[in-house]
């Protein structure tokens, strides 16, 4: 394997407007996400929540066992059809993207990654079906909550092309 591969980054420049909340920032999701045909829930305690409320054959869940760069524990994904995926901090590497965008299509599949999901909520608006949900946390903040349309998943998709083409170490090296 290579020792470097080819990933989106997030440039410094970009960091206060991909932490600006995209959509209704909720402490206590629990009412929206029960109701919800289809979720996708990116963070440990979203997944773990989504997990509890939903279920897999509901949901996706999008973990990386850290909350707020602390350890947490993960969701167990019992029941989930289990994908990892490697992606560093503050970049979508090609394999997250392809896993989380599988996640995000279908209910029932468990994205483990080995890395950081901070920036893969985008790549759930960007490949989620109009109607469904996608929830984030934001530690210490909250669980952001939107439901997709089709302009949702353009603004995703804009937003992600503004990111730098670069290189990151290959999983090998890590």
């Amino acid at each position: 394997m290579t020792p470097w591969a080819p990933a989106l980054l997030l440039p410094p420049e970009l960091r206060g407007f991909f932490a600006t909340p995209r959509g209704l920032l909720a402490r206590d999701p629990s009412a929206i996400l029960g109701s919800a045909a289809m979720a996708v829930c990116v963070g440990d305690h979203v997944s773990r929540l989504c997990e509890s409320l939903l279920g897999p054959s509901r949901s996706s869940i999008v973990f990386d066992g850290r909350s707020g760069r602390r350890e947490a524990e993960p969701p167990s994904a019992a029941g989930y059809r289990l994908v990892e995926a490697w992606n560093p901090a503050g970049s979508i590497t090609l394999e997250a993207r392809a896993a989380v965008c599988e996640a995000s299509r279908q209910p029932g599949v468990a994205v483990r990654v080995k890395g950081e999901e901070d920036m893969l909520a985008l790549v759930a608006l960007e490949c989620a079906s109009p109607g469904s949900l996608v929830a984030y946390g934001l530690p210490g903040r909250g669980v952001v909550v939107l439901r997709t349309t089709r302009r949702e998943s353009a603004d995703a998709a804009d937003s992600i092309m503004n990111l730098r083409l670069g290189a990151v170490r290959s999983q090998s090296r890590q």
